[in-house]
Formats: C-alpha cells, sequence, structure tokens
C-alpha cells in the first residue's frame, strides 16, 4: 500500500498542487487530528467486532474480513499521514521547526536510502553472524546503524553517476 503515498508526494510535486489554506491552519490541523482519532477508534472497533468471531468464518468470509481489514486501515492510514504532514508543514512556516542545510543535503538521498537499507537489513540478519555476537536487545539498534551508514553511503556514490540521479532523483 506504499504506492498510495509515492504517488501521492509525486502528484504533489509535479503538479505543485495548491492545497487549501485551511489545512494548514490551527483550526485545520486540529479538525484533521479528531477526524483521524474518531475514524481510527470506529475503524478499530469495526474491525475487532468482526475478527472475535473469525474462529468460526469459512475462507471465504476471511479473505473477505482481511481485504475490508486492509481498506479501512488504507483510509484510517492516510487520513493519518495527512494530518501528520500538514502539522509538519505548519510548523516549518510559523519557525518552530528550522532545517538545517546538512538535513537539506541528507534529505536527498531518502529514497536512495529506503530502496537500499531492505536488502542491507538482510543481508546483515540473513547472511552474517551479526545476531549471535551482540545481545538481541542491541540487535535492531546496531542493524539500524550499519543499514543506514552503508545505505547513505551506497545512495551518495550512486547519485554521483548520470544514471543514479535519474533512478534516484
Amino acid at each position: 500500500h506504499y504506492l498510495l503515498y509515492f504517488y501521492m508526494g509525486f502528484i504533489m510535486k509535479v503538479d505543485e498542487i495548491n492545497f487549501p489554506s485551511i489545512m494548514f491552519s490551527r483550526r485545520g490541523i486540529i479538525l484533521q487530528w479528531i477526524v483521524f482519532g474518531v475514524i481510527f477508534v470506529v475503524f478499530t472497533l469495526i474491525k475487532d467486532s468482526f475478527y472475535a468471531d473469525m474462529a468460526e468464518m469459512n475462507l471465504i468470509k476471511k479473505a473477505g474480513y482481511l481485504m475490508f481489514s486492509n481498506v479501512l486501515t488504507c483510509i484510517y492510514s492516510f487520513l493519518g499521514v495527512v494530518a501528520l504532514y500538514s502539522s509538519v508543514i505548519k510548523l516549518i512556516r510559523d519557525g518552530y521547526i528550522h532545517l538545517s542545510d546538512r538535513m537539506i543535503k541528507l534529505s536527498q538521498n531518502c529514497f536512495g536510502v529506503y530502496i537500499f537499507q531492505q536488502f542491507i537489513l538482510q543481508w546483515i540478519y540473513y547472511h552474517t553472524d551479526m545476531t549471535l555476537l551482540i545481545p538481541v536487545e542491541l540487535v535492531p539498534w546496531i542493524g539500524f546503524i550499519i543499514a543506514l551508514t552503508i545505505s547513505l553511503a551506497l545512495s551518495v556514490l550512486m547519485r554521483k553517476t548520470r544514471i543514479g540521479r535519474y533512478l534516484l532523483g
């Protein structure tokens, strides 16, 4: 379901969509969070009421429940992302968040980090002995640091080529 968010970001950037000013006003943001919260609670209660009966459902009904559940999850996830996006934009516009030049430079490599990190994590967890050599509590943290470092380096190197700039932006 990430395709929805990628496509939404692509359309927003390419078409330079101008959102209504109410979306970034204090009232609009509060309304978005309230709508998200209410829909999240209602949809969760609906999903839970069906989930209680899953043991008695046949295979077709279970598949229908899973599809229904995924649609509800996509709807409230989308509303949550929009509310979070609006909140951050408001904080940036009001000057509460200032993006440093270093953060802006790092953000140019976000897509590359996103692309490479899964493969690096799979390599770390399934093809090395790292998980046996360090305490289990530290595995995700060390995996995160290693994956971030390597994927950031690969992204920077790849963006130095013509095809890398084309693929990663």
